[in-house]
């Protein structure tokens, strides 16, 4: 993915939350944004 692109991703159960977010961080990427509806949760995120 290049620089300044968008991932999202959905279908992420509460309890993963930060484990998914705190991966994503990792892998190189800055979270815009966290929605949650429920139990479930979808993270925008964007390529450093």
């Amino acid at each position: 993915m290049k620089n300044g692109g968008y991932f999202i991703t959905s279908g992420i159960i509460q309890q993963k939350k930060e484990v998914v977010k705190d991966a994503m961080i990792n892998a190189g990427f800055e979270i815009e944004e966290i929605i949650s509806m429920e139990d479930w949760v979808a993270i925008i995120s964007k390529k450093k």
